[in-house]
């Protein structure tokens, strides 16, 4: 995550300087474009998260970038997505797969006794990020275990709930990105 805030900050500072064009490569352009938790925003705005704000980022260019935003002369794009969006997307994602995890999520305290394992893996408390990617194209089940069966099978004993995802591989959940969550601007 910080090599992408680090490279967010030196897209960020780079002042443009002579560049050959040639056939593959455009220019970089002056003023990238922003989009931050599926709306475009400047570079101030952007400015204004920290680093544990953001849950994911995604850099764009060339053809990549011109069919989000639909303008060639746009060809770099920086795709941020909040933790606040992100928790969002993911907690309606999965309640629209299982009214236990309704249940489960409007008894909890928000979901702090709550424990998400995905793929088996238990995620800590920045689960945003790797929650966020679970949609349709990679979704297998969700099942809903009690503390008794969380300290069993995970050793896990500080939470009430855990709630279990499956997922196609992780090497496509990897290949997901922010972008493929965009509607044109």
């Amino acid at each position: 995550m910080r090599l992408y805030i680090l490279l967010i900050v030196l897209i960020l500072s780079i002042n443009v300087v002579g560049q050959s064009q040639s056939k593959e490569t455009s220019p970089i352009p002056k003023v990238p474009f922003f989009v931050l938790d599926n709306k475009e925003v400047t570079k101030d705005i952007l400015k204004k998260y920290k680093e544990n704000d953001i849950a994911a980022v995604a850099i764009l260019k060339d053809s990549d970038a011109v069919k989000i935003t639909k303008d060639k002369k746009k060809d770099l794009v920086i795709i941020v997505t909040t933790k606040v969006y992100a928790r969002a997307h993911f907690l309606d994602y999965l309640k629209s797969k299982s009214m236990d995890f309704v249940k489960v999520f409007s008894s909890s305290q928000n979901g702090k006794d709550i424990v998400y394992i995905l793929n088996d893996k238990a995620l800590d408390d920045n689960h945003e990020n790797m929650l966020y990617f679970v949609d349709d194209r990679n979704f297998i089940d969700l099942k809903v275990i009690d503390k008794g069966n969380l300290k069993r099978n995970f050793n896990i004993t500080d939470k009430k709930w855990g709630i279990v995802v499956r997922t196609k591989s992780k090497l496509e959940l990897v290949k997901q990105t922010p972008a493929s969550r965009l509607s044109p601007p």
